[in-house]
């Protein structure tokens, strides 16, 4: 797992740190390209993917989720 953190942000790779709740309810209900998707089709994408979390530390409740198929932003 990788952890960066850098001007306020954290940036971690960690699967635990996902909320698989959230994530779908936000696709399923709150999307327009993902609405009505299966949680079982949301699990399946995220353990196929590289995920990302990015929170913003200045704002503890508030929180980012991305799910993205490609290399993580480098830490430099």
């Amino acid at each position: 797992m990788t952890q960066c953190r850098r001007e306020g942000y954290l940036v971690s790779d960690d699967p635990a740190r996902l909320d698989l709740d959230l994530i779908h309810r936000l696709l399923a209900d709150e999307s327009y390209r993902a609405e009505g998707r299966p949680r079982d089709v949301v699990q399946r994408s995220i353990a196929n993917s590289i995920n990302l979390r990015v929170e913003y530390s200045e704002l503890p409740d508030v929180s980012r989720f991305m799910i993205c198929y490609g290399t993580p932003p480098r830490a430099d």
